[in-house]
């Protein structure tokens, strides 16, 4: 694998922090131990912190997604070319994913004519928990294209490693992000309309 800069700056955190702090640690031992862990930490997020990801260029559409049904195919087969895309990343466990699902369901339902995409990535395993997505999947009458994704595609397309959920991602129809909804708050899906109005126009 090639390493990007942010990666290479990563891979040195460690011995960076040490440099910094080895002289203040023969005095404040708790001070120098403290400064170690924030600067790892801070040097380290850069990883993630490359170039907003697009459907357009990148690796993202070369992932393989495993669908409700057990096939595997690469993620460009669902999301298609020259149409407004929104990809949220989800798992039955997400509260807040019961209140952006049916939502994303409603403009899918609204903006379908007009070539709107809209695919649920959930980040569960899809032979342990197939059953269960499926159930989850058919209670909240969902309508659009659901399937699993694997660790590493939630990674680069949210530039984060530890998995959250929902992660929303608006596209238009070059392929270039929109918007990126990181977290949930009441006002999300009122912008999540706003945004995928947006990518229509575009």
């Amino acid at each position: 694998m090639k390493l990007t800069r942010n990666w290479r700056i990563s891979a040195l955190a460690p011995l960076l922090a040490i440099s910094v702090v080895s002289p203040l640690y023969a005095k404040k031992p708790r001070a120098a131990r403290l400064c170690v862990f924030l600067l790892v930490v801070t040097v380290s997020s850069s990883v993630y912190c490359d170039a907003p990801v697009s459907l357009s260029t990148g690796r993202a559409l070369d992932f393989q997604v495993t669908t409700l049904d057990g096939a595997t195919v690469p993620l460009r087969t669902l999301v298609g070319q020259g149409r407004p895309v929104v990809i949220e990343f989800w798992a039955t466990w997400c509260g807040p994913c019961r209140k952006t699902m049916p939502h994303l369901a409603a403009l899918y339902k609204k903006h379908q004519r007009d070539g709107l995409i809209v695919l649920g990535l959930t980040v569960e395993d899809p032979v342990k928990d197939r059953e269960k997505v499926n159930r989850f999947v058919e209670a909240l009458a969902i309508t659009y294209p659901i399937a699993f994704a694997p660790r590493e595609l939630y990674q680069v397309m949210n530039q984060k490693q530890e998995i959250g959920v929902p992660k929303i991602l608006v596209f238009d129809r070059s392929g270039t992000l929109v918007q990126h909804f990181r977290t949930y708050s009441p006002l999300t899906n009122r912008r999540v309309s706003t945004a995928v109005a947006k990518a229509s126009r575009r």
